[in-house]
């Protein structure tokens, strides 16, 4: 697993008593998972979380490198940097609801708190992650320095690479 719970002690990816919450954790793993294979494709994603020693291209895909395109050098920060932003927004938008024996129920705030509507904070949080993976299939402006524009930079090194792009959200989930 690439996430630690370390990845998240500091804002703006703050959970608190992050190190103490078992269900934090596991749900990081899951997240992780389900993230990478659809951005990477399962083969991929296999290659890249295995133990052991990896390849140098396998290396850069994880913990990000310095690559060049039409002459240019664009830096891409790896994998743990588009995933605390992912995995957080879906941690956040989960822990808003709470399974009874009625069905799902909104959170009902502590004693002395208000709770809050966190859609436009689970919003932004996943468009960061969009915008880190490369939210738009073109090489050429916004892939720069994205998980997409270093794997189309590097494509020889990555043959069973399948990407799926994530769209971006807004608050109202659409």
């Amino acid at each position: 697993m690439l996430l630690k719970t370390s990845h998240f002690t500091t804002r703006p990816y703050r959970v608190n008593h992050v190190e103490s919450n078992p269900d934090f954790i596991a749900f990081l793993e899951t997240a992780e998972r389900e993230i990478l294979t659809s951005i990477l494709g399962h083969q991929l994603w296999a290659a890249v979380t295995a133990t052991g020693t990896l390849s140098a291209p396998l290396t850069s895909l994880r913990d990000g490198t310095e690559y060049e395109f039409n002459e240019i050098t664009y830096k891409y920060y790896g994998l743990v940097d588009l995933l605390v932003p992912g995995a957080l927004s879906e941690w956040v938008e989960a822990k808003n609801w709470t399974l009874t024996e009625m069905g799902y129920v909104e959170k009902a705030p502590l004693e002395n708190n208000t709770l809050i509507d966190p859609a436009g904070h689970t919003a932004t949080l996943w468009n960061d992650y969009v915008k880190k993976v490369g939210d738009c299939y073109a090489q050429v402006n916004k892939g720069m320095g994205t998980l997409y524009g270093f794997l189309k930079a590097n494509e020889e090194d990555y043959p069973t690479w399948e990407f799926n792009l994530p769209e971006k959200e807004n608050r109202w989930g659409m």
